[in-house]
């Protein structure tokens, strides 16, 4: 996005249908893949019609066996250059999110560069807070709940750790190494911690910020969860779309006693 790119990231189960589906809505120029999703990336490519030349191998953390095609890392040897600087941050688009709408294939919401600052400025923390924040997330970043998070927290300076996907057993056990303070989780996860023989309270002494987004739980069923945290702990339900982020995530001066999702925050309003 600073380089002047619209950038839009896929599920990595997509088959290749669905990547060529999202090439072809997004209107891809250039991809970077991991070398374990290379296979379906470069059928679909083909298939779309982009060259080789312009798919870039994510190398990181496994090696690129593909000879004709180049790391990731080469995009970073032009020298350093300022950011691409927009005339209207509001109507200029930044990046392409997936959503599933009501029907259909998926489609693409346009987000602009206000969107993304705006979210990532509502998701730093209280500066009144009483505990050391130190995050985790486990949630795909290519996911608008997931999108602000990152961001929010290299700009507050918050020790962040990202999972590479999901297990419940190494989610539980990261809270408790790293003590962890905040986080982010879908239904399933909040149900099912409380129920999982690695859950103490021992080790979720450390949380005292939940974020909890995908759908509503009740009240009751947060209580399993309420019971295993610390007496300051709270449970923040967000509800929002693609198209207009976070509606009602926040820290609360109280904690929610019933059903509710919460309130708008700033900049919002609801009909």
């Amino acid at each position: 996005m600073g380089a002047g790119a619209r950038f839009t990231g896929v599920n990595p189960a997509y088959t290749v249908h669905e990547l060529v589906h999202h090439l072809k809505l997004s209107k891809a120029k250039l991809m970077i893949v991991e070398p374990q999703l290379l296979e379906a990336a470069l059928a679909a490519a083909e298939e779309y019609g982009l060259p080789k030349s312009k798919i870039f191998v994510f190398d990181i953390h496994d090696k690129n066996t593909h000879d004709d095609l180049q790391s990731w890392s080469t995009l970073l040897q032009h020298g350093e250059r300022d950011w691409v600087t927009v005339d209207d941050p509001t109507t200029t688009v930044a990046s392409y999110a997936s959503t599933s709408g009501t029907s259909g294939l998926p489609k693409l919401a346009m987000l602009s560069h206000s969107y993304h600052q705006t979210q990532a400025a509502l998701r730093c923390s209280d500066p009144d807070l009483t505990y050391n924040v130190r995050r985790l997330t486990a949630l795909p970043p290519f996911h608008v709940f997931a999108t602000p998070i990152v961001p929010a927290s290299i700009h507050a300076g918050y020790p962040t750790y990202i999972m590479r996907r999901f297990d419940m057993r190494q989610y539980i056990q990261a809270i408790e190494q790293f003590e962890i303070s905040e986080t982010w989780m879908p239904p399933p996860v909040l149900v099912g911690i409380p129920n999982s023989p690695f859950c103490t309270k021992e080790g979720m002494r450390s949380l005292r910020q939940i974020w909890m987004g995908g759908a509503g739980v009740t009240f009751a069923n947060q209580l399993p969860m309420y019971n295993v945290l610390h007496q300051d702990a709270q449970i923040n339900q967000v509800w929002g779309m693609t198209e207009a982020g976070w509606v009602t995530a926040g820290q609360w001066p109280e904690r929610l006693l019933d059903d509710s999702v919460g309130r708008p925050l700033q900049g919002f309003e609801l009909r």
